[in-house]
């Protein structure tokens, strides 16, 4: 499933979890303006299945409060899980190393060896935050 909030964040996320694994990836930039629409998708990305969510952040933008926020989130969802971020640029391991993120919450500067790419041809068209909305709240 590919999410795009505001034409400017795009979440790509596999339609289930590898063996208590989820790799999703961000593009874009994730300001205040996407805040309801994460909060919303937050359960989604953290479904059934998913201990551990490596998530790419290399083509990330602009990383601020509402990502570090939607972070937090992710990991109170899941209690025990692991958020693992990826790839994170200069500007997204300053913010990070200035947070006490819970220790839930780490980076690494490369994709793991449990990555798994979406399958080729996925890409097929963008779904609606409001959809997944739809989705979680049923």
């Amino acid at each position: 499933m590919d999410i795009q909030l505001a034409n400017r964040l795009t979440i790509d996320v596999p339609p289930r979890a590898q063996g208590g694994v989820l790799c999703v990836r961000m593009s874009g930039d994730v300001d205040a303006s996407d805040d309801k629409e994460l909060a919303l998708a937050g359960p989604r990305i953290r479904g059934p299945g998913a201990h551990t969510v490596f998530l790419d952040v290399g083509p990330v933008t602009f990383f601020g409060s509402t990502l570090v926020n939607f972070l937090v989130r992710l990991v109170n969802s899941a209690p025990g899980g692991q958020v693992v971020l990826c790839r994170p640029n200069p500007m997204a391991r300053r913010v990070v190393g200035a947070l006490s993120l819970p220790s839930q919450i780490s980076t690494r500067p490369d994709l793991p060896p449990e990555w798994v790419e979406p399958p080729a041809g996925r890409r097929s068209g963008r779904e609606p935050v409001a959809k997944v909305a739809r989705l979680v709240e049923s």
